[in-house]
């Protein structure tokens, strides 16, 4: 995971070719940024302080609990009038951007919110820093990152209509099932899934939890825990089963399998 450091306060995490994206998380910054652009969407939270915005001729304070965004190429300028704050940075790509929007929006879609109020997305964007940040699977980052950034600018591009769920979608959601029960073990992408389902891949989270409960990587968690209990009712060894259901280390499956079972797997095992 490429980062690099500035002055000590500054991170910045490249996530451009894994993910469509840079992630940039500032501690206790004081400095005050002059006017410029990105070539890229950007969506952020303040954790701690104060950030001032000037765009559009609007004056903005964005505080914790709050998320702003910044369309490509709008000029504005931003700091913390000399305070210290820390804030989370989303640089969002056209790629990443093109698996969102309808294609029908994503060469005119429109940012009407520069700034509002929504605690729980505020939540979900720091909780996505942390996942991105963490040894989680690519499929996880991803399906957090497309779901967490998709409702963001479905909110602030007023695009709801469009991104509605019908009610014919659960055909795409049983072969979003069956890839998912058949190649459970295997390494793969949301947008694997979301080929086989015929649909996009933030379209697949919207429908697939509003029909099934969960998100997709949970769903194959769940997968993969359950045709792991019946390998360790059968004798397998737990770093064996840990690798015959795709997981990456003997650890991360045991904390997955404790997530959602309760107990370890040696715990498990001692319990049949």
């Amino acid at each position: 995971m490429p980062m690099k450091q500035l002055s000590g306060r500054i991170h910045f995490y490249d996530f451009r070719k894994t993910f469509g994206l840079e992630l940039i998380r500032g501690r206790h910054v004081r400095h005050n940024f002059s006017r410029h652009t990105h070539r890229t969407l950007c969506i952020g939270v303040v954790e701690l302080g104060v950030r001032f915005i000037l765009c559009r001729g609007e004056r903005y304070e964005v505080i914790p609990g709050q998320v702003f965004v910044i369309p490509p190429d709008e000029a504005h300028s931003c700091g913390s009038g000399g305070e210290p704050h820390t804030y989370h940075l989303f640089l969002i790509t056209s790629d990443l951007l093109n698996m969102i929007l309808p294609k029908n929006e994503k060469d005119s879609y429109i940012i009407k919110n520069l700034v509002f109020d929504d605690r729980r997305q505020f939540a979900q964007l720091l909780n996505l820093y942390t996942v991105l940040t963490s040894t989680e699977t690519s499929f996880c980052k991803q399906s957090a990152l497309i779901s967490t950034i998709g409702e963001v600018v479905e909110y602030c591009a007023d695009i709801a209509e469009d991104l509605r769920i019908s009610n014919n979608q659960y055909d795409s959601v049983k072969r979003a099932q069956n890839f998912i029960e058949t190649h459970y073990e295997d390494s793969f992408s949301l947008g694997d899934i979301a080929r086989s389902a015929y649909l996009s891949p933030y379209y697949l989270i919207r429908v697939f939890n509003q029909v099934i409960g969960i998100p997709p990587h949970i769903y194959q968690q769940q997968v993969r825990i359950r045709h792991a209990k019946g390998m360790l009712a059968h004798g397998i060894s737990i770093s064996e089963v840990a690798f015959k259901t795709g997981f990456s280390d003997q650890s991360h499956f045991s904390n997955t399998f404790k997530k959602l079972v309760g107990i370890t797997p040696g715990e498990f095992i001692k319990s049949i």
